[in-house]
């Protein structure tokens, strides 16, 4: 999915955020939903992290996992 793709796909009510190669998508309460970023000493690829609606990080099939956990640091291909 392009970033043009995930702009187009957030709800109407969702604010979508991007700089230097991040991108930050905050649901209509200012809570981040979605955070991209690039790749970094500990997680080497591009990488996105999802967020239910209480701030949780999440696996790639929604379950609730700890912040630092490699299940929450899913790899993003922006094409």
């Amino acid at each position: 999915m392009s970033l043009d793709e995930l702009r187009n796909s957030i709800p109407k009510d969702w604010q979508f955020f991007e700089n230097n190669g991040r991108v930050h998508i905050k649901d209509a309460s200012g809570q981040m939903r979605v955070r991209i970023d690039p790749p970094d000493k500990i997680t080497k690829y591009q990488h996105m992290h999802i967020y239910d609606d209480l701030g949780n990080p999440l696996d790639k099939i929604g379950n609730i996992v700890d912040r630092t956990s490699p299940e929450g640091h899913l790899p993003w291909n922006d094409k």
